[in-house]
């Protein structure tokens, strides 16, 4: 794997972990009841999903079965 392409995906596992962080912020004082009625967490909470699963696409398999601690991620 050559340097830009490790830091290519690198920056996609960083993108991810920000996603992250925003649906855990959107949804921290959020109960089960609180986040069923409330559409603009749900809202966001799907977009940063579709964001996680755009960024880890670009994740080399080998390296997303490392973080995930199996084979082929």
């Amino acid at each position: 794997m050559t340097e830009s392409v490790h830091r290519e995906w690198r920056v996609y596992i960083d993108h991810t972990l920000d996603f992250t962080g925003r649906v855990l912020t959107a949804t921290a004082v959020l109960d089960q009841p609180g986040f069923v009625a409330n559409s603009l967490a749900q809202d966001a909470t799907v977009r940063n999903l579709g964001l996680i699963r755009e960024a880890a696409i670009h994740v080399p398999n080998d390296v997303r079965g490392a973080i995930l601690g199996f084979p082929g991620g």
